[in-house]
């Protein structure tokens, strides 16, 4: 089975407090403007934006990527006991809230038409996995999230989906240990390492290429993508600005890479390979505008892979249109989703440039 994926999940950055939109100096209106056109131009590359509208909201809800994988009408979730437990120690200082998140999106993928699968003993986030179509094959980063049951959990997974699975060692990726008396002053950054998830230094390209910062893994963990992809297809990402802007950290629709931050130099190895390149300075925005904290364009998008056409989720109306008024405007502003509309599917657009806003209109909705 190939997978591929030109349709994503997106929740908008319902956010008032610093946690998240102060990262980078930003404001909550720069960060919601920055995410909007972000959309917009995974849509004006030719994908489709199922917008996660929420009711009750949260700062670390943008990050849509980390709460499963979605293989065609399957979404495949972590042991609900065994997340808490690895939230507890990740994210202290806000584990009831990114549990609720998490648990929110599963009820969301749930009712509209997915089948949750669980990954029964075991526990990882979105962000631990990276799909390569070409290979049919899940790399999935092996963390401290299941360390010391790194072969169970490859076993699992790839019983689950049915792929072959890849384990990428992370050696970085091993948070220091927090005490309650601290968890009160915490920011996120503080517990994450550089390399905290897989695709934060990896991503697979439309061709089979791998695009990875060597600094996420080891000298084993190397061999073992240059040995599944082939060594003639590994790009590494060598220069430090891509590296600490998580150049990596990207999606495609098609043969266009929509990345956080790409040098020339990368951009034109890339541009060689017959990619088009799409960066937030493309779309008229500043510099790390698709940054949002330790986190960047492959992290607040969940991709659905090979849906089949006649059961994929859609949204009506003009993406594009969503109006920033309708969202709620602090956490916990809770406020009823719209009723399901009629059949109809999401138009393409043109990429977005400069920083002009997009027009409103009716607020979109989903639908099965």
């Amino acid at each position: 089975m190939g997978v591929e994926a030109s349709e994503f999940i997106m929740t908008p950055p319902y956010v008032d407090t610093e946690r998240l939109t102060g990262a980078g100096g930003k404001t909550p209106d720069e960060n919601q403007h920055n995410w909007e056109v972000l959309r917009d131009t995974i849509i004006g590359a030719g994908g489709t934006v199922i917008n996660h509208v929420v009711g009750q909201v949260f700062p670390t809800q943008v990050y849509d990527r980390d709460a499963a994988l979605i293989i065609g009408k399957q979404a495949v979730v972590p042991d609900p006991k065994k997340l808490k437990e690895a939230l507890l120690v990740v994210h202290g200082y806000d584990q009831k809230e990114r549990t609720a998140v998490v648990e929110g999106t599963h009820a969301f993928l749930k009712n509209h038409g997915l089948e949750l699968k669980t990954l029964s003993g075991f526990t990882f986030e979105g962000g631990d996995t990276v799909v390569s179509e070409k290979n049919n094959t899940i790399f999935m980063g092996m963390n401290f999230y299941n360390m010391g049951q790194e072969e169970k959990a490859v076993q699992a997974m790839s019983a689950a989906t049915g792929m072959k699975v890849v384990p990428v060692p992370m050696p970085q990726a091993k948070p220091r240990v927090i005490t309650l008396s601290e968890l009160a002053s915490l920011k996120p950054t503080d517990t994450h390492p550089p390399y905290y998830h897989l695709d934060t230094y990896m991503s697979v390209l439309p061709n089979g290429e791998v695009l990875i910062n060597p600094k996420g893994t080891t000298a084993e963990g190397l061999a073992l993508i240059k040995n599944t992809v082939g060594e003639k297809n590994i790009i590494l990402v060598n220069n430090e600005h891509d590296q600490l802007g998580y150049a990596a950290n990207l999606v495609n629709v098609g043969n266009t890479l929509i990345m956080p931050t790409a040098s020339k130099e990368l951009r034109k190895t890339l541009e060689d390979r017959g990619y088009r390149v799409i960066t937030p300075e493309d779309q008229g925005l500043k510099p790390g505008a698709w940054n949002f904290n330790d986190g960047a364009v492959h992290c607040v998008t969940l991709p659905v892979y090979n849906a089949p056409r006649q059961n994929q989720l859609q949204t009506r109306g003009d993406l594009r249109g969503y109006q920033a008024s309708t969202m709620p405007e602090k956490p916990n502003d809770v406020r009823p989703s719209a009723a399901a509309p009629p059949p109809t599917t999401t138009p393409a657009h043109s990429a977005p440039s400069g920083n002009k806003k997009p027009t409103a209109s009716s607020q979109p909705a989903l639908r099965t």
